[in-house]
């Protein structure tokens, strides 16, 4: 088990009461480390594929790679179509065309919904994901995003950091956009989060994604966007849910853009963000030890932090150990090619 996983298991427990009960302890614990705050979202051992005693790996066609990880007490109460095999050690959906894969996720989804009490998260249609790893080459399998997390499979998004530099123009003063989200949303109302960001739909890359949420949530200019974001990178986080047991990979594919001092977001059409702050890197990194932010954007802010020289081997001794968890090995396949 990796050193961070080692140290910091101690108090994993105590910032995920923190982050879920907004009454104080009476002596509340020192604020989480850069890696602690990794450790909120994730949280699985690197020994995942082997150690995994309680959950099936999800196995489609003649692909040998595990593409998800069923909760083995949660399989026995699917009502799985006879193209799955359940066996002792794997999940077996007998497809030989993404196709029929699709149309089986399908029929076992809509059964699901009406199964307690795993059918009401999936209870409405959802828009669909692609599955990363493309078990048919050159074909994709499609699945509803809400159901994503029963089959454990892993995810893509995309999140976009918004900025603006300082009048010194020195990494110091870098301001950044940060979106409150809002109190209606199911998933952490209220919390803060990345300026623009949102799940990738099949039908769409990773940059459609952003520059369709840049103008929905911040109604930033698409021919803004389209002229000025750039790529930064990914971001790979596994994530075990300490409430339910459901288990899930993200991929997070990362950007930037860079605006100026008259330049800002404003509310958007589909009322997921109730308002942008304008915030000092200093003042985020506070806010995210406080744990006000979405546990899967403080990996992003520090993956911002280290890129924009906020971070530096010289002011964090674990610089290199936080660098590998930002890019940590995924247990199922991210792409086609991976692994055959």
């Amino acid at each position: 088990m990796p050193p961070a996983y080692r140290k910091s298991q101690s108090r994993f427990s105590q910032f995920i009461t923190m982050f879920s009960s907004s009454i104080a302890a009476p002596l509340d614990p020192p604020p989480p480390t850069l890696l602690e705050l990794i450790d909120l979202i994730d949280n699985v051992p690197a020994g995942f594929p082997v150690n995994n005693d309680n959950y099936f790996p999800l196995l489609i066609g003649d692909d040998p790679r595990p593409h998800g990880f069923v909760l083995c007490s949660i399989a026995t109460i699917l009502p799985w179509p006879h193209a799955f095999q359940i066996t002792d050690s794997a999940i077996h959906l007998r497809a030989s065309t993404a196709a029929e894969a699709t149309a089986a996720f399908q029929l076992l989804i809509n059964a699901t919904r009406n199964v307690d009490p795993i059918g009401k998260s999936i209870a409405l249609p959802s828009e669909h994901f692609l599955l990363p790893g493309q078990p048919f080459l050159g074909e994709t399998v499609h699945i509803e995003r809400f159901a994503s997390s029963i089959f454990g499979i892993g995810t893509r998004g995309s999140h976009m950091t918004a900025y603006v530099r300082g009048p010194s123009g020195e990494p110091d003063d870098i301001l950044i956009w940060v979106a409150r989200r809002s109190p209606d949303l199911f998933s952490y109302p209220h919390k803060l989060d990345s300026t623009v960001a949102g799940g990738v739909k099949a039908s769409d890359t990773p940059l459609e994604c952003i520059i369709a949420e840049s103008e929905e949530e911040a109604s930033l200019p698409r021919e803004l966007v389209q002229a000025r974001v750039k790529h930064t990178g990914v971001v790979t986080l596994a994530n075990r849910n300490p409430r339910n047991g459901f288990f899930h990979g993200e991929i997070l594919y990362v950007y930037d853009l860079e605006l100026t001092a008259d330049e800002k977001p404003e509310l958007g059409y589909d009322g997921e963000v109730c308002e942008f702050i304008l915030m000092t890197w200093r003042e985020v990194l506070g806010r995210m030890q406080n744990l006000e932010f979405k546990p899967n954007v403080c990996p992003i802010m520090i993956d911002f932090f280290m890129r924009h020289g906020l971070i530096t081997p010289d002011n964090e001794p674990r610089y290199v150990e936080i660098s590998s968890r930002l890019r940590r090995k995924l247990p199922m396949a991210t792409n086609e090619f991976e692994g055959r």
